[in-house]
């Protein structure tokens, strides 16, 4: 009995460790074009946020980044979490949460 319990706690700190995405509402969109295109979608909109990151860092070079380890490096600053969220309605996704 035990054993079913620990693995799954196991697996929700594991699923944890992964950096966030976003969770897409079930939209004509979605159906559309199915699961696998709009995880590629979510990737190319993440890779647009943080070429934008990279892009305002440089332009803004005074402003000191956080200080490192204080954050998962793969995770995403809430700025870039609202520029994927855009990214993606602009390609007719709805957005609702991330995980």
């Amino acid at each position: 009995m035990r054993l079913p319990i620990i693995l799954g706690a196991s697996l929700l700190v594991i699923s944890g460790c992964g950096s966030s995405r976003p969770v897409l509402h079930p939209n004509d969109q979605l159906r559309k074009v199915g699961h696998d295109a709009a995880e590629r979608d979510i990737d190319d909109c993440i890779e647009q946020a943080e070429r934008s990151e990279t892009k305002v860092n440089q332009a803004l070079p005074h402003l000191e980044p956080a200080p490192s380890g204080l954050l998962n490096a793969s995770e995403l600053s809430e700025a870039q979490k609202v520029f994927v969220n855009k990214c993606l309605r602009a390609k007719g996704y709805d957005p609702v949460d991330w995980d």
